[in-house]
């Protein structure tokens, strides 16, 4: 029998998350990568080299292998000073990797032979863009960081987002939806890691064409001033001016996140919304929710010299893998 064939779709730390937690199941494993982060190191280097954001891209490529502690450590160091401030190595080593390369797609695709990948991990396009908004007073924020830290949806929020110039589905990204048994989008940040990837050109079209059965995995925060007030329909409604109006078979979300964890994070996010009104929503679409303990109870401190903003909590490696071999595999297809 074959191996089902899983792809996960998503950006930020919730992608490579996933890619961790799946990656020793009996599945042919793909994750595709958003490609337009503009904040950090990856942002300085996009901004002098161009070319596919890498620092997605990064954390998924070495969730991938299990690396030496000492390894691992040296490829997520970030400079502390000077010029090279919040510069992460593992972005530069691949940066260097793949300017050598004769292109940046032969460069991935070279580096999955080299490293000696158990799974795939590619960018959802090798075109540079810049992912921008249009508030809905009509302000345009014109890159991926700007959207991220933008948090005044009360005096203007977004009203649209598109890419700035034509970035088309990459070819791998094309042929593993196709042939994937499940597209899972990951959880991650909404408007600046999820989203992204259905206004490249030809996603939409491939998402729509694949007899994969769909899942969301939903985001157990909200951010403070951008999406607090949404429910799931809100974020549904995104997916659905792209996908159609039924994009998901399946919604997978959080129980209750225990108040001791939300204390720790209340000044910066809360929790998601899942209405009555959403339940009905779903039930007449057809979409299935499931509602489980996904959480993890770590809450992650923000990385020493990193300028971007982290996630404090994190769904669980352990509790991901094991409902995804109860709940999902043991389905019927």
């Amino acid at each position: 029998m074959s191996k089902p064939v899983v792809v996960l779709i998503g950006g930020g730390v919730g992608a490579s998350t996933f890619t961790k937690s799946l990656k020793s199941l009996p599945i042919q494993l793909t994750t595709i990568v958003s490609a337009f982060d503009d904040g950090g190191s990856t942002g300085a280097i996009r901004r002098d080299y161009r070319g596919f954001a890498l620092g997605d891209f990064r954390q998924c490529l070495f969730a991938s292998i299990d690396l030496d502690n000492t390894v691992k450590k040296v490829i997520d160091y970030r400079f502390g000073r000077g010029n090279l401030f919040g510069v992460n190595v593992g972005n530069l080593l691949l940066k260097a990797f793949l300017q050598c390369a004769k292109s940046q797609r032969h460069g991935v695709l070279q580096l999955h032979k080299l490293l000696h990948l158990p799974n795939t991990v590619i960018p959802v396009s090798y075109d540079y863009a810049k992912l921008c908004a249009r508030l809905t007073n009509n302000t345009v924020l014109t890159d991926q960081s700007q959207i991220q830290s933008y948090y005044s949806f009360s005096q203007a929020a977004i009203k649209s987002l598109f890419l700035s110039s034509n970035a088309k589905l990459s070819p791998e990204a094309r042929a593993a939806m196709l042939s994937a048994d499940y597209l899972m989008f990951t959880p991650g940040n909404f408007f600046s890691s999820i989203l992204p990837n259905i206004y490249v050109k030809g996603f939409a079209e491939t998402w729509k064409k694949s007899k994969a059965k769909k899942i969301f995995f939903f985001n157990l925060l909200a951010h403070r001033g951008q999406d607090s007030y949404y429910t799931l329909l809100d974020y549904l409604d995104w997916f659905g001016q792209k996908l159609g109006a039924r994009p998901f078979d399946m919604i997978i979300a959080n129980k209750k996140i225990a108040g001791s964890i939300i204390r720790h994070v209340q000044d910066r996010f809360e929790t998601t919304k899942i209405t009555d009104a959403d339940r009905k929503k779903l039930e007449e679409l057809g979409i299935a929710l499931h509602v489980a303990d996904l959480v993890s109870p770590v809450i992650r401190k923000q990385p020493t010299n990193d300028t971007v903003l982290r996630a404090p909590l994190r769904h669980d490696i352990k509790k991901i893998q094991t409902f995804f071999e109860r709940h999902i595999l043991m389905k019927p297809r």
